[in-house]
């Protein structure tokens, strides 16, 4: 069969012996067949075109459970409605990047779960937003409404350039964009990963990645279905928790093929126990794919050379770059090659600069990790503001061209607009320059922060903390430095405050909670400043405040302020509650910087969502399934979720 859509590929896999296994936990598994899925995604189509759902409607998937997700996925694609992934989260702000992408499509419906539901019904009636709500809950399929897959939903006609789905841009706080990718966009990436990683389809392949990422879906899902090859899913919470889980998986199931952004390996690193991965043979891994976020040379070092033992080849890190707007990947470095660095002075990575290479010790060093030649079907160039070609070793915009890359956002005809220039070519955002033939990433052209493989804008995050009661508007800026000892960006706040540091305290912790509560980021300094620095047409100069953080301007002041957070707060004696008092040793035990109180909100320990996670992590292992971590939302103080967990086990 001519594969020409992935409705065709699904079709053609209805024979074979290949599937999904979704794990669920050490001992919790449970597998289906490509065949299986199509007959499942047809049955769930089914009871879409009874709610009404018709061709070239969007279908947003807002589930948790994987499993239902990629049958969600597939039935629109079935069906040839739009399936518009969104990530399902706690906070207010992940409810609010709900409603702002169903107010950018044109006739949406949702396919979701009940308790999700639920909660969207709540946030909506404390935010003013009761009537989009309404309007959309008619148009709901709630999945536990399905008690029968048997009658087969009518499959559309589907051709090659059809919208296959919307990969809506991730992390911002902004206006989110949908990218456009049609069945050729994906065909042709995928059969491009599958070539450039020389894919064989007796490889087994697992994931940890979020289905609502372009990595998760159309690297670690989408492109093994289409080479039918073997595949697991985990999901990503139970990553978070038990990252070396991922590992023993590997090891148990023979995987030849992952993938992780920069933060997952370290993430890995961080909880590394030998005495649980005795006996493992990861001996069985042939690519880890490492993209999504800047790459650390030295961390892809530390990570082979800690996994050494257990037999992880030597070559088998891969770093990659790539976008959503390309699909996924844009270049790949030759296989079974050394993960090769080039050492350049950090001072000299500015658009239309020659890098100069510096001795690794160099205090002004930056090591950059070579990310390949561009895969099948795709090309890029460095342009210079005018669109020119730039010579080797000199920084430009990365441009790039090809069969995967997207005609543009949804119903967004600016933003479109903006992204692309002339006969075909794409602006990535990033910078970058080519050494010896082949790519290496220098930066953003925009001030974008990456955490954990997702993007922020500057102003998304200052519009956030200009919410607080004590922050002016346009007296806060937010950027991301990278310091020697850090693999990942890392977030600083500066606030426009004229008193002393002591007084500053209750603005820091303010800061570091709301940040910390809507997008679970975890803030390594809030700093008061007299004035921001600007341009002569009033821009803040981020990347001065960020430069001069590096250089050691403002030590002494971040010292004092750690110095006056450590003292011993002066509240009253806390309770002598027995869960009271676990709960407060855990958060201790995980955050161990941080002073803590019955009284204090959860958000305001700075942790990340990765701590917040280990956090619940930890009390599930005391008091399974008592604690979701959803009620850290509803009961944000140590107080409130010790009653909390008193009354459910009372119950």
């Amino acid at each position: 069969m001519n594969k020409a859509t992935l409705t065709d590929v699904l079709l053609a896999d209805i024979s074979s012996h290949q599937g999904i296994t979704y794990i669920n936990g050490e001992h919790e598994e449970r597998s289906t067949s490509y065949a299986q899925l199509r007959q499942r995604a047809l049955g769930l189509l089914f009871h879409l075109q009874q709610l009404g759902m018709k061709p070239g409607n969007e279908l947003v998937l807002l589930l948790n459970d994987s499993q239902q997700f990629i049958e969600g996925f597939w039935a629109g694609l079935s069906g040839r409605l739009i399936p518009v992934s969104v990530a399902t989260g706690n906070s207010d702000e992940h409810k609010f990047k709900f409603f702002r992408i169903l107010h950018q499509l044109q006739n949406p419906y949702l396919l979701t779960s009940r308790k999700t539901l639920q909660r969207l019904e709540v946030f909506a009636q404390q935010h003013q937003l009761q009537k989009a709500f309404d309007d959309i809950s008619t148009k709901t399929l709630v999945i536990e409404n399905i008690l029968d897959f048997d009658n087969e939903g009518e499959m559309a006609k589907v051709s090659p350039e059809d919208t296959a789905f919307l990969q809506f841009s991730s992390g911002s706080t902004g206006q989110p964009k949908g990218v456009m990718l049609t069945h050729a966009n994906l065909l042709s990436n995928t059969r491009a990963i599958i070539e450039g990683g020389q894919f064989q389809s007796d490889e087994n392949m697992l994931s940890w990645m979020p289905l609502t990422h372009d990595m998760g879906m159309i690297g670690l899902h989408l492109t093994p279905l289409v080479n039918d090859m073997q595949q697991a899913i985990m999901p990503t919470e139970l990553f978070v928790r038990r990252p070396l889980l991922w590992l023993r998986k590997m090891a148990e199931k023979h995987i030849n093929i992952t993938a992780s952004p920069n933060f997952g390996y370290k993430h890995c690193l961080k909880f590394f126990q030998p005495e649980k991965l005795e006996g493992i043979d990861l001996s069985c891994i042939r690519l880890l794919f490492n993209g999504a976020e800047p790459i650390s040379m030295d961390l892809c070092e530390q990570f082979m050379r800690t996994l050494a033992p257990y037999g992880l080849a030597p070559r088998a890190m891969f770093p990659v770059y790539g976008l959503a707007e390309a699909s996924l990947a844009v270049t790949f470095p030759p296989l079974n090659s050394d993960v090769q660095a080039l050492s350049v002075d950090r001072q000299q990575l500015k658009l239309g600069q020659t890098i100069q290479e510096v001795p690794v010790e160099d205090p002004n060093s930056l090591r950059l990790v070579c990310v390949g030649s561009a895969v099948p079907d795709c090309e890029y160039r460095i342009s210079d503001e005018q669109g020119q070609t730039l010579a080797e070793r000199q920084v430009g915009h990365v441009l790039i061209r090809g069969l995967n890359v997207t005609q543009g956002y949804y119903q967004d005809e600016i933003a479109t607009q903006t992204l692309l220039r002339p006969n075909g070519w794409l602006d990535t955002g990033d910078l970058g320059f080519v050494h010896a033939g082949a790519l290496y990433i220098a930066g953003r052209v925009k001030e974008l922060i990456i955490i954990h493989g997702q993007n922020y804008y500057p102003y998304d995050l200052e519009s956030i903390c200009e919410s607080l009661e004590d922050i002016e508007l346009g007296k806060v800026a937010v950027c991301g430095v990278r310091t020697e000892e850090s693999d990942t960006d890392e977030l600083l706040v500066f606030v426009v405050f004229k008193g002393q540091n002591e007084d500053f305290l209750p603005v820091l912790r303010q800061v570091k909670q709301r940040l910390n509560e809507q997008l679970g980021l975890e803030v390594k300094q809030v700093l008061p400043i007299r004035n921001l620095p600007k341009t002569t047409s009033g821009k803040i100069q981020r990347y001065a405040l960020a430069r001069d953080y590096l250089e050691g301007v403002f030590s002494t002041q971040e010292h004092e302020l750690h110095s006056l957070l450590t003292q011993p707060a002066q509240t009253q004696v806390d309770s002598q509650d027995r869960l009271l008092n676990e709960l407060k040793a855990i958060c201790a035990e995980v955050v161990p910087q941080q002073v803590v109180n019955a009284e204090m909100n959860i958000f305001e320990l700075g942790a990340s969502s990765l701590a917040l996670a280990q956090i619940h992590e930890r009390i599930d292992a005391a008091y399974p399934e008592k604690l979701e971590l959803s009620d850290f939302f509803d009961y944000p103080t140590l107080k409130e979720l010790a009653a909390v967990l008193h009354n459910r086990l009372s119950t």
